[in-house]
């Protein structure tokens, strides 16, 4: 058996990504996203999905105030193996 399994095992088959960004009365703006990745197989990486959010807020224009959170839909997903070593995880944060 060669590497060939292996690599082809180590990208996911699909990925999805849809984005919305809105502009609130000028000084507002909301930002998400939505993220499904299917597994990484030959890595024992399960499939996930995820959302990031970002609300910024112009006070003028040289002062913008900005929250954003990433990882929102659990506390924490593995995206790779480590080589060598576990599943590296990606942990939510805002």
């Amino acid at each position: 058996m060669g590497t060939a399994p292996i690599i082809a095992g180590s990208s996911p088959r699909h990925q999805v990504t849809a984005q919305s960004d809105f502009d609130f009365a000028r000084h507002f703006t909301l930002d998400l996203t939505y993220r499904y990745v299917s597994a990484l197989i030959s890595q024992a990486v399960p499939d996930y999905s995820t959302a990031d959010a970002h609300f910024g807020w112009e006070l003028s224009e040289h002062f913008r105030l900005s929250i954003a959170g990433q990882n929102l839909l659990q506390p924490h997903h593995p995206e790779f193996a480590g080589d060598p070593g576990p599943l590296v995880g990606i942990k939510r944060s805002v």
